[in-house]
C-alpha cells in the first residue's frame, strides 16, 4: 500500500491509494478515506463501515476538439498587447494627443479625473480630440483580438458624437456615441480607397 494521494480528510489522514483487496484487509479507524484503484472511486471508513463515493466525470469540453492529443483539456490565455489605465495621469510614452488632426506638444485635453480617463472636446464648434496610442500590434492573420473597455459618458444626450475602440480614419472597430444619445457599434473599412 502507498501513500502518493494528496487528499486529505477532515481529520487530516492523508488518503491512500489501495486495491479493493487492500481495502478489505486494513485495519481502519473512522474519518480514513482511501482511493481504490480497481474501482476509481472513493471509500470512508464511517460508523464501522466502508462509505462508497464514486467519481463523476464532467467533460467542460463539448466535443473531441477541446483536448490535445494527449487528452489534456486545452486553455486560453489571454496576452494583453495594449492596456490603458489611467489612474494618477495620461502616460505621455504611450499616448499622444490629435487636437483638430493636428499632434499636440503636450497632452491637455486628455486627463485622469478621479482615476478615469477624461477627454474634452475642444472650445469651439466642430472640434475634435483624440487619444491615440503610441503601440501598433502587428497584423496576424487568422488571430483574434478581444477589445474590452468599461467607462461612464457624462450628459450622453449631448450634441456631439463620441467614438472609443480600435481603428484609425481608414479602418477598425468602435463604439459611437452619435449627437443625442444613440449607442451604435461601428465596423470601417477602405476598400480601392472607398470607406465605410
Amino acid at each position: 500500500m502507498s501513500s502518493s494521494s494528496s487528499l486529505r480528510t477532515r481529520y487530516n489522514i492523508v488518503a491512500d491509494d489501495v486495491t479493493t483487496e487492500e481495502r478489505s484487509l486494513l485495519e481502519p479507524r473512522n474519518g480514513v478515506i482511501v482511493y481504490d484503484t480497481d474501482k476509481e472511486a472513493f471509500y470512508e471508513f464511517a460508523g464501522g463501515v466502508w462509505v462508497l463515493h464514486t467519481i463523476t466525470s464532467v467533460s467542460v469540453a463539448k466535443n473531441e476538439l477541446g483536448y490535445d492529443a494527449w487528452g489534456r483539456l486545452k486553455v486560453v490565455n489571454d496576452d494583453s498587447l495594449l492596456h490603458g489605465l489611467f489612474t494618477y495621469n495620461v502616460p505621455v510614452r504611450v499616448w499622444y494627443e490629435e487636437i483638430n488632426d493636428v499632434l499636440s506638444p503636450t497632452i491637455t485635453n486628455c486627463t485622469s479625473v478621479d482615476g478615469a480617463l477624461n477627454v474634452l472636446a475642444g472650445g469651439t464648434l466642430s472640434d475634435t480630440t483624440y487619444l491615440r496610442t503610441f503601440r501598433n500590434p502587428r497584423y496576424e492573420p487568422n488571430r483574434g483580438a478581444i477589445y474590452s473597455t468599461s467607462s461612464w459618458i457624462t450628459n450622453p444626450n449631448a450634441l456631439m458624437t463620441r467614438e472609443w475602440g480600435t481603428f484609425t480614419a481608414e479602418s477598425g472597430v468602435f463604439f459611437r456615441l452619435k449627437s443625442g444619445g444613440t449607442l451604435v457599434g461601428v465596423i470601417r473599412t477602405t476598400v480601392q480607397g472607398s470607406t465605410t
